[in-house]
This record gives C-alpha cells, structure tokens and sequence, in this order.
C-alpha cells in the first residue's frame, strides 16, 4: 500500500486540456488558481516517491 493519494485537484483537469502536466506547465502560463496547481504538483511529487519508496522496500523483502 502506498503512503500518497492523488487528489482529484481541478489543476490536473485544466492541465489535461492542454495536454500539459502539473509538473511541466509553466505557472505563469497556467489559466487556473495557482494555490491549486502548487497543491495538485506537490500531491504528484509526494505519489512519485511513495512510489520509488515502495519499489525500493519491495526489492529489499
């Protein structure tokens, strides 16, 4: 079991438009509320490694 979610943020919805990510779209690009895509970035980054913490504890079992 993994120690992150991804939230279901409205910036993953409006970066899926533009078939830009969370992570690449330029803030000052973005048309959406900006605390929203900090949040929705740190929840993918916060995921990602949960993900490599899992696979790291997985090959060490």
């Amino acid at each position: 079991m993994l120690d992150a979610r991804i939230p279901n943020a409205i910036a993953f919805q409006r970066c899926g438009e533009t078939f830009d990510t969370v992570i690449s779209v330029n803030p000052k690009e973005y048309e959406g509320d900006v605390k929203s895509l900090k949040v929705a970035r740190d929840a993918a980054e916060d995921f990602t490694l949960a993900v490599f913490q899992h696979i790291q504890y997985l090959r060490t079992v």
